[in-house]
């Protein structure tokens, strides 16, 4: 008992103390992306605000599929692999991932014209969320390198030299020049996510490309589970600006993306940005059955906090977005609840996607079957409530992803009940469920007793 709770007390310390490294930076560079994004909203107007955010919601539903899931497979090996194995494993990890981007991305060119069509999107909008996907899922990749080996600062100084880069170069298009056009926002995004991704190769160490055909089937065996959790839980995320558009007016659409669009980008800077950065490297090595106790447990506190904060941030920045993005308060503590309902659920999808193949297979079957009843969700609350139906559905279908997933924490850990009441009792094992505990009482009464020798 002694011996878990100090490795639990150590990989708190651990990743408290990288925490503390990646905040300052990665904030700091989102920050700036962020605020080049609110002068864009409100220069340009919601109209073009929502081609941006149908781009935006696009690229991360083809950024799963062209990446196969190698990035996230990376932040589980490298951890944990000695050093003579990471430049093995960081070229196989590119030459998989070269080869799906490029496969994805030429299906994704064929069928552009027929989806385009039929989900009702702006000419151009396709083409550039593939553009846009290739250029996010290199600098995933070459992160997951430098993440994979904990280093965090220079993520953090990467991320921060490409925010700067992207800020100055959208403040130079919108100041000094008339043309407005959510292409030239995204072909600027994309430069600086390829400064970020070059940097961070660079940084890496040294990469070996030797042809393992073993190594590649353990990577895609993995990667997909994680890639389609990923895949998945991007399309509950996301459809809600698709759907908008498919009902309703681009100003509408605008209006909606500005409230959830902000959350979204929150949550991408809070979890994936700097939580998730030593999160999930943390989790490869760390105990992940006492890390689940743990969350359950603070599941209220952590999503009240989160619920006052987004409701704060996101109420001053759209003060700032103009006049021609209505303020309303249901909209900001419905796009709050779901934002925090989703981070609640993907802190306990990644702890079970980290559990090795077994608890990325769980994972990836459990929101598999959960889509259609989020996307039904989804689509009756839209169509009939416009943009708070579209709001409030998201944070319906964030609460119940919550709940399922605590669901599969109990059955895949097997947590007991009173462990998750109050403190294990002594005689319980380290490491074990009282569950377990019984089960090892049972084998040993079991078991043919002799006699002492005289």
């Amino acid at each position: 008992m002694l011996r878990v709770k100090w490795t639990l007390q150590e990989t708190v310390r651990t990743f408290l103390s990288h925490l503390k490294i990646v905040f300052l930076f990665n904030v700091s560079a989102y920050g700036l992306i962020a605020l080049g994004l609110i002068i864009t909203a409100q220069q340009w107007g919601p109209e073009e605000y929502a081609r941006i955010s149908l781009v935006g919601a696009l690229s991360t539903y083809m950024l799963l599929p062209l990446s196969a899931g190698v990035h996230a497979v990376m932040y589980k090996k490298l951890p944990n692999a000695a050093l003579h194995e990471l430049p093995a494993l960081m070229g196989s990890a590119l030459t998989i991932n070269g080869i799906t981007a490029a496969l994805f991305a030429l299906l994704f060119l064929a069928i552009g014209p027929h989806l385009t069509a039929l989900i009702k999107l702006p000419a151009g909008v396709w083409n550039t969320a593939i553009v846009a996907s290739l250029c996010v899922n290199f600098a995933l990749l070459s992160e997951s390198f430098l993440r994979g080996q904990k280093k965090f600062r220079r993520i953090g100084t990467f991320k921060v030299v490409s925010g700067g880069l992207f800020f100055m170069l959208i403040l130079a298009v919108i100041f000094g020049f008339e043309y407005r056009s959510f292409v030239i926002y995204h072909a600027l995004f994309c430069a600086s996510q390829v400064l970020f991704g070059i940097l961070a190769i660079s940084s890496s160490g040294k990469i070996s490309f030797t042809i393992d055909l073993k190594k590649y089937y353990k990577i895609l065996r993995y990667g997909f589970f994680l890639a389609g959790n990923m895949l998945i839980s991007n399309i509950v995320f996301y459809s809600d600006t698709l759907i908008m558009n498919f009902f309703y007016s681009p100003r509408e659409v605008g209006i909606f993306a500005a409230y959830q669009l902000l959350v979204k980008q929150i949550f991408i800077v809070l979890f994936w940005e700097v939580f998730a950065v030593v999160f999930l490297p943390t989790m490869a090595e760390g105990n992940r059955k006492e890390t689940s106790i743990r969350l359950i447990k603070l599941y209220a506190p952590i999503f009240l906090v989160l619920v006052v904060v987004l409701s704060g941030v996101v109420s001053l920045l759209i003060l700032f977005f103009g006049s021609s993005y209505p303020f309303n308060v249901w909209y900001v503590l419905l796009a709050a609840s779901g934002g925090a309902f989703f981070s609640l659920y993907q802190i306990s999808n990644s702890i079970l996607a980290m559990d090795g193949s077994a608890g990325a297979r769980r994972a990836f079957i459990s929101v598999a079957l959960f889509l259609p009843f989020a996307i039904g969700v989804q689509i009756a609350a839209t169509r009939m409530y416009g943009i708070p139906g579209a709001i409030g559905g998201t944070a319906c279908v964030g609460f119940a992803l919550t709940l399922c997933f605590t669901l599969q924490h109990v059955r895949h850990f097997r947590l007991a009940k009173c462990t998750l009441r109050r403190r294990r009792p002594r005689q319980e094992l380290g490491g074990t469920s009282n569950g377990d505990v019984r089960f090892l009482k049972r084998t040993a009464r079991d078991r043919p007793r002799t006699k002492p020798k005289p």
